[in-house]
């Protein structure tokens, strides 16, 4: 069973001040305890070094022969406050002075110590001082002293000094000092505990009322502080409340959400991603570029891995749609939205993107399309079948009455003659506007039949020169390619002479390994084209033809230093023939 102290960790107001004081504590015993150690030590030899001092007194005494024992007790007393006893043994090992009168005349065996019996013949035996602490409570002294010219005998003079004076004296001081600096530590910990509890709750305080907490009140996440609450477990709980409640959005939500590096390593993917690719999560955060391999078509990886570099540039927002195909083998179409997300300094940190599947309504833009395509064949049609045979019905009629007046040499058969060529010119825009409505055959090289047919034709509708330019054999099997790749080269030069007030239009068709280009160039008018809220209809339509194939637009004035405008469309070979190897 846990402690009632223990349930929840400390706030953090009083944490730091208790590990900080505890540190402090720890650190003031350690020193104390290694200063008292050095102290004791110095201790030790001062009282060593007095009580050779008062051996070596002795000695002298001996060496001057002073007779007045009282005279040394009283030098010694007077010097030395913490001597105990001290002796003086001659050469015949008896106490001739002390300062203990009742060991005068008696043998040091009697009446010494036996560590003070060792000690001396120690020095005796070699002649030098010797020192001792003993027993840790005094400090013996041992001086040799020569007798005469008799070698090998010798007289000493033998102090015992008291050391637990000098000792605590010592460990009074030490205790003091390490009393007076574990107090400096408590106040000053005391303070720190102060600044801690006003400035953390005031970064708190300061931190929940800003207005990034906007997404925090959204998801329902608010902080509580009192005087037990620690304020980063605080902050802890409601950030792990907020995340809890945002995976909930991004589980629920079909779009999938995701995060990229600037080198757009995927930094993070929303469940959704499961759902709309079929494919684990986990997959596309270890590979990222492998992983859009093998879901996007082939066709669109290119697009698709440069589609973020314009945010590198500063760019507000892009988007596209590919196609993937799932892990069961289902093709969807996906728009993907992305957007930067900047540092306060407005540093690129991140992308952001949303994917969505469209394919419902990709289905719809081309069912659409394909009602458009049937209408304009059926005008077309009609026009041919029925608009035309009347006009030539009524142009063999008015050829008839032309001729009769002519032969009855009426004043009219000018007249009627001008009207059976008007005629005849209107049957020819017709038949020409329905070829246009409904182009015959397309597929394969009738692609690059049918471009020039209508390149001709605009030049005979508006009467502007028009040059179609093909260097080499271009096929488009696909039909829906083909008819979506005429419409929009159709729609490129109804612009170009609506919008450009040209005096040539140039178109080139061309196809490689990996794509199909039609370039439609005029020196008409500099065209920027329109943004992204004042597009017209034609355009969208265009896009629209464009986004079903997988195909690009790009509309620009001309770089070669003449005015004028280039409409490009540039659509993958495999949209254009998906059916057959990509062969220059």
């Amino acid at each position: 069973m846990k402690l009632p102290l223990l349930r929840s960790p400390l706030p953090l107001r009083h944490a730091i001040p208790l590990i900080v004081l505890a540190f402090g504590l720890l650190w003031t015993g350690i020193s104390t305890w290694l200063h008292l150690q050095s102290e004791l030590a110095e201790a030790e030899e001062r009282v060593m070094h007095d009580a050779s001092a008062v051996a070596s007194v002795l000695a002298d005494a001996s060496v001057l022969k002073l007779p007045d024992h009282q005279e040394m007790n009283r030098r010694i007393a007077n010097s030395f406050k913490a001597v105990r006893w001290a002796v003086f043994v001659d050469e015949n090992g008896s106490l001739v002075c002390s300062t203990n009168p009742e060991w005068t005349n008696k043998p040091y065996r009697q009446v010494l110590p036996d560590g003070a019996i060792a000690l001396m013949e120690k020095a005796l035996q070699d002649g030098n001082p010797h020192h001792s602490n003993g027993d840790g409570s005094h400090v013996w002294a041992v001086q040799p002293v020569p007798a005469g010219n008799e070698e090998g005998h010798h007289r000493a003079a033998i102090v015992q000094h008291d050391l637990t004076a000098s000792l605590k004296h010592e460990r009074d001081l030490v205790f003091e000092h390490a009393l007076l600096t574990g107090a400096v530590q408590v106040v000053g910990c005391g303070i720190l505990w102060w600044l801690l509890s006003r400035f953390l709750r005031s970064r708190m305080n300061h931190l929940f009322q800003t207005d990034d907490t906007t997404l925090l009140q959204a998801v329902g996440a608010k902080p509580a502080f009192n005087s037990k609450t620690d304020e980063f477990s605080e902050i802890f709980r409601v950030l792990k409340e907020s995340g809890n409640r945002l995976d909930q959005i991004a589980d629920n939500i079909e779009d999938v959400f995701f995060l990229t590096t600037p080198d757009k390593k995927v930094v993070y993917v929303s469940p959704a991603y499961a759902r709309l690719f079929g494919r684990d999560p986990a997959e596309l955060m270890r590979d990222s570029y492998e992983a859009w391999k093998r879901s996007v078509l082939e066709e669109y990886h290119d697009t698709l891995w440069h589609v973020s570099d314009p945010l590198l540039e500063g760019a507000p927002e892009v988007q596209c749609e590919f196609r993937i195909r799932r892990a069961d083998g289902k093709i969807r179409w996906v728009e993907l939205r992305m957007f930067p997300v900047r540092d306060e300094r407005g540093g690129l940190t991140k992308m952001a993107g949303l994917s969505r599947d469209v394919t419902e309504r990709k289905e719809l833009e081309q069912e659409i399309l394909n009602i458009s395509e049937r209408e304009r064949r059926r005008i077309g049609n009609d026009i041919h079948d029925d608009l035309c045979q009347r006009l030539a019905a009524i142009k063999f009629k008015s050829e008839f009455i032309a001729n009769h007046l002519k032969n009855n040499e009426s004043p009219l058969a000018a007249q009627a003659s001008e009207i059976c060529f008007l005629m005849s010119e209107s049957t020819k825009l017709c038949r020409g506007i329905a070829r246009g409505l409904s182009p015959v055959d397309l597929i394969g090289e009738g692609f690059m039949v049918g471009m020039n047919k209508l390149v001709k034709a605009t030049e005979s509708l508006y009467d502007i020169p028009c040059f179609f330019y093909c260097p080499n054999s271009v096929m488009v099997e696909s039909p829906s390619a083909a008819v979506h790749l005429y419409r929009i080269s159709q729609e490129f030069l109804n612009n170009a002479v609506r919008h450009g007030n040209p005096t040539s239009i140039e178109v080139r068709l061309e196809m490689n390994a990996e794509f199909v280009r039609i370039e439609v160039t005029n020196d008409g008018k500099s065209f920027q084209g329109p943004g992204p809220n004042n597009q017209g209809m034609g355009l969208k339509i265009q896009k629209y033809r464009a986004a079903a194939i997988g195909a690009m637009i790009q509309i620009q004035p001309r770089s070669d230093g003449v005015d004028g405008t280039v409409a490009t469309c540039i659509a993958p070979h495999s949209s254009c023939n998906p059916d057959t190897p990509s062969t220059p």
